[in-house]
């Protein structure tokens, strides 16, 4: 129990704090979704406020990145952020059609699950806390949860584009192109660069941290 009395720093401290509230908020968020799915409540009006609060102050997580805080690479978590974010209020709060469609589920089980691991494992590596279990299960769900998770994302925003093109938002002509819609097409297209980029890397991660005996130690809180 000695490591649970070290002295915190300032930016230890504050992390912690960052990584605890981030894990109780999309803990919140699945309890909510579990009681939609048993009570047959509408799902987004269950999830709306807590999803829409925690997957914005993840935002902060490009200035951890950028400034330092974590070894992160900022351009890498700016686009998993910015993509999240965009999803949540370009395409959920914009569109019911993509509220209701299939992806809706799928990007929130799959961000549900993958969050609340990820801020669990920082925060156990934050005290320096061995947890073996949840190391594995970091470095494990992805292989499944990324792929789902995006496909969600992308058939939430497929569904939003029938608006798009109908509302033409932000286009104050008729004859005008509507470039919103060139927007999220485009958002859309950086998946196919930028995602296989994002997974090897972490099956890299995976090999790298559960090939050794204390994975938790030797990457500490600053792997992602």
């Amino acid at each position: 129990m000695q490591h649970f009395l070290m002295p915190l720093y300032p930016l230890k401290a504050y992390l912690l704090v960052y990584n605890i509230l981030q894990f109780c908020g999309w803990t919140v968020i699945g309890f909510q979704m579990l009681s939609s799915f048993r009570s047959g409540k509408d799902l987004y009006a269950s999830v709306n406020p807590a999803l829409q609060f925690f997957q914005t102050l993840a935002v902060a997580e490009i200035v951890h990145a950028a400034v330092g805080f974590v070894k992160s690479s900022p351009l890498l978590t700016g686009f998993q952020v910015f993509s999240r974010v965009f999803v949540v209020w370009a395409v959920l709060d914009y569109s019911v059609e993509a509220r209701d469609s299939v992806g809706f589920p799928m990007l929130l089980i799959c961000w549900t699950l993958a969050e609340m691991t990820r801020y669990a494992f920082y925060a156990a590596n934050l005290i320096n806390m061995d947890a073996p279990v949840l190391t594995w299960l970091r470095y494990t769900m992805f292989i499944v949860l990324y792929p789902i998770g995006i496909t969600g994302e992308l058939l939430a925003t497929w569904q939003s584009m029938n608006k798009i093109v109908e509302k033409r938002p932000y286009c104050y002509s008729d004859n005008a192109v509507n470039w919103v819609w060139y927007v999220y097409v485009g958002l859309m297209l950086t998946y196919i660069p930028v995602f296989p980029k994002l997974y090897l890397y972490m099956l890299h991660q995976r090999k790298k941290v559960l090939g050794h005996s204390r994975p938790a130690k030797r990457e500490g809180k600053k792997v992602e």
